[in-house]
């Protein structure tokens, strides 16, 4: 066997007795720099990312070995929040990068100090729980998968596009909705960009990501608690306002996942209410599993490669310019 790995050891510990010191490789590098980025990867979407990004084919279980030895030896660690939930042994290991492994980078020369500070809305918003923090990373890494199955569509991360932007995004809306009004301050979980080329030309979508873990309700009586109506209300402001070209963003798609069909269908009703039926062209919905769910979300494409749910509007396909 390539990596020493040879008797099952424990996901809670670690036990790096009789294992071989890794020397650590350019692919071992990869997979800290993305850790670095993503800060939470299962081990599938870590797999395939590595994939993407070299253009190199690698076998998984290797792979999977190689990423239990670099934890064994502290490069990289398990997140204990993933322990809680039952089914946790027969799902994917979800990854976050050690401080000795943020040394190596450091060493090579690849550590990106910058990155953290507006990692998937880390900046704005901390790790409010492992399960929402790794639902964007599933949606941001599911995205960047689907754009490199396509010569014409390159996708640009959220610390490409805040880099543009020299800032952080948060916009100013206001809420109206029965004689109420509400002014909020609006930043998205995450933004993230798509550029095109066709014809030796480019052009750009800016993605403003709403991960939705169903812990809100889709009404309130109030605007002054979260909802998903408060959210609409604010988008559609910022929307007709143009708030997100003075932003710094040439054009915006929000994009709402959440965690099942049944929830999404109950988000496009508040949609539908809202707008008498008429929906927003802006909005756009998909669902993916969440931390916990069996199976497990798997690293296709999808969110990329299928069209996207609007209320009022035919689907939109996110491969087309």
């Amino acid at each position: 066997m390539e990596y020493g790995v040879h008797k099952r050891r424990p996901k809670k510990t670690r036990d790096p007795r009789g294992l071989p010191f890794p020397r650590i490789t350019e692919r071992d590098l990869l997979v800290f720099a993305l850790l670095q980025e993503y800060r939470f990867l299962r081990t599938n979407f870590l797999h395939k990312l590595v994939e993407v990004r070299t253009g190199v084919a690698h076998n998984y279980v290797a792979f999977r070995a190689r990423l239990a030895l670099l934890r064994h030896h502290a490069y990289l660690k398990l997140p204990r929040q993933q322990f809680q939930y039952d089914n946790f042994l027969y799902t994917n290991d979800i990854y976050e990068l050690e401080p000795k492994g943020a040394a190596e980078l450091r060493k090579a020369g690849l550590y990106d100090h910058e990155i953290g500070e507006v990692r998937h809305g880390e900046g704005q918003h901390g790790i409010r729980s492992l399960a929402h923090a790794l639902q964007i990373c599933d949606i941001i890494a599911d995205l960047e998968i689907g754009a490199a199955q396509h010569g014409h569509v390159r996708f640009m991360p959220p610390h490409e596009v805040y880099r543009k932007m020299n800032r952080r995004l948060s916009m100013k809306a206001t809420a109206r909705h029965n004689e109420q009004s509400k002014t909020l301050e609006v930043t998205p979980d995450a933004v993230a960009g798509l550029e095109y080329t066709s014809n030796g030309t480019k052009s750009y979508r800016a993605l403003l990501i709403e991960a939705h873990q169903n812990t809100e309700p889709y009404f309130r009586a109030t605007l002054d608690q979260k909802s998903h109506l408060r959210e609409l209300l604010a988008y559609k402001d910022i929307a007709d306002r143009g708030t997100y070209k003075r932003a710094g963003l040439p054009n915006m798609l929000v994009l709402f996942v959440t965690v099942s069909k049944r929830v999404q269908e109950g988000l496009m009703a508040a949609s539908t209410d809202v707008t008498n039926g008429k929906g927003l062209p802006t909005i756009l919905y998909k669902h993916m599993p969440k931390l916990g769910t069996i199976p497990p979300p798997k690293p296709a494409g999808d969110l990329l490669n299928t069209p996207w749910d609007r209320v009022g509007y035919a689907p939109i396909d996110l491969r087309a310019a």
